[in-house]
């Protein structure tokens, strides 16, 4: 039975665990945003975005065996893991959020518009013009601060949303 001790517990232990993995995020947002500078950077934005949901499931197994004497149910688990992406989905946004709005986005508008370039064939393949391709990449680079903070929002939750599960099948544990 889900209490609401239960619940504080867990959403206590979530937000200290979702700064731990924001702070993931974060090392690999700076990475992918300084890797027009330093391309070694891109491998390891990579390697800290791939390990999110293993920084999930080891925060999740020490909650559980450190807090609950190693015994979690199916949904406690996965309430903790949606949790925590949600905490760290919002530190990670205000963070996105500073450097899109007075940090150096010079780099990362330049890999928008190369983006738009190598699309551009694919796209004049499916029939757009070259006008409206055009249009496409003004549109990406003029969107504000706070729209790619929320775009990029949305798709941690999203991430959040589908791993949660599959974490907790994996973590929980109760008695036999």
């Amino acid at each position: 039975m889900i209490t609401q001790q239960i619940i504080q517990q867990t959403r206590a232990f979530a937000r200290q665990d979702g700064f731990f993995l924001s702070l993931v995020w974060i090392a690999s947002f700076i990475g992918a945003m300084l890797a027009h500078k330093w391309p070694s950077l891109s491998l390891i934005s990579f390697i800290f975005a791939i390990s999110t949901p293993f920084v999930v499931s080891y925060t999740l197994k020490l909650f559980r065996d450190k807090a609950l004497d190693g015994l979690i149910s199916f949904r406690r688990a996965w309430f903790y893991a949606m949790e925590t992406y949600f905490y760290a989905t919002l530190i990670l946004t205000v963070v996105q959020f500073a450097y899109f709005e007075w940090g150096d986005t010079v780099g990362f508008m330049t890999q928008i518009n190369e983006s738009v370039k190598i699309a551009s064939e694919y796209y004049k393949q499916q029939g757009i013009s070259a006008q409206e391709i055009k249009n496409m990449g003004e549109a990406l680079t003029m969107m504000s601060s706070a729209a790619w903070a929320s775009l990029f929002m949305i798709y941690e939750l999203i991430f959040g949303c589908i791993t949660s599960p599959i974490i907790a099948l994996l973590m929980k544990r109760t008695k036999k």
